[in-house]
């Protein structure tokens, strides 16, 4: 075989190698972490095992193998288990609107809990970003202002 024809081949293989290489990171999914507070991910699908991290409500992994009750993940360069329960595939947007059933103003607070500083109210239809989400509530950012907002007065349409 001539050398042009021997580099052709060989490009054509390191091609192939480079595209199969890909396919694996294409077939990743990602899901979110739900719960009102800091769920552990560990070295093996048991609660006795070793503790890897704790992550926030609202924080986006990469799932690897999903399980009924286990699923691997991983999260800020660490490969490890979830419990699934705690975590929903559900695309998310990063924007929301203020949603109320009596139109009246949504509180933005300084804490997640009703006891917490109000920083201000806000119309329904305002527009959110969404920093983290939790079931109970869910941290904002609006008009240059970050807080919690009840999760359940938060849409992903528009009023």
């Amino acid at each position: 075989m001539k050398r042009s024809g021997l580099l052709r081949v060989l490009s054509a293989v390191l091609c192939i190698v480079l595209f199969l290489s890909w396919v694996p990171a294409l077939a990743e999914s990602t899901a979110t972490i739900t719960g009102n507070g800091k769920v552990n991910m560990r070295k093996s699908p048991t609660l006795g095992s070793k503790v890897l991290g704790s992550y926030s409500p609202g924080t986006r992994v990469t799932v690897l193998d999903n399980g009924t009750t286990w699923t691997k993940i991983r999260v800020d360069g660490k490969t490890g288990y979830m419990m699934t329960r705690y975590l929903s595939s559900a695309k998310h947007s990063s924007i929301m609107y203020v949603r109320t059933y009596t139109g009246v103003k949504l509180r933005l607070r300084e804490r997640p809990t009703v006891l917490s500083d109000t920083l201000a109210s806000f119309r329904p239809g305002t527009a959110v970003s969404i920093i983290e989400r939790g079931k109970s509530w869910t941290k904002v950012r609006v008009d240059g202002l970050v807080g919690y907002m009840g999760s359940q007065y938060l849409s992903e349409t528009k009023p």
